[in-house]
């Protein structure tokens, strides 16, 4: 559902910012701003409503991008389709090598007593 409200993002920031970049500079300063006060307030009701609208700001962050890429790369250019398979091969490792990497965190450091 938030994911739902996110794609609609996009088309708002549209019409008060015109630089994609720039909402997507945005875009990444309320997501780091949900996710932080997300692990500092102790209001799970709260936690929890900050979880959801970084759900909306990553989803409106992901449209943006794609946009963008999709826009940068010329439509004639003959490694078009190669380029955008590499951009996307290489989130997903780095997506693996992130998880990864959160999940050895959460087995060192017991988040449950910080």
């Amino acid at each position: 559902m938030f994911g739902i409200i996110g794609s609609r993002i996009p088309q708002l920031l549209a019409r008060v910012i015109k630089n994609k970049l720039s909402s997507l500079q945005l875009l990444l300063l309320l997501n780091m701003c949900a996710i932080i006060l997300c692990v500092v307030i102790t209001n799970v009701y709260l936690s929890v409503l900050l979880f959801l609208m970084h759900i909306s700001f990553t989803t409106a962050d992901a449209i943006i991008r794609a946009g963008l890429l999709h826009n940068t790369i010329p439509a004639k250019n003959t490694n078009r389709n190669t380029l955008i398979s590499f951009f996307y091969t290489i989130e997903s490792c780095m997506t693996a090598v992130v998880i990864i990497v959160i999940g050895v965190l959460t087995t060192v450091i017991n988040l449950g007593t910080i």
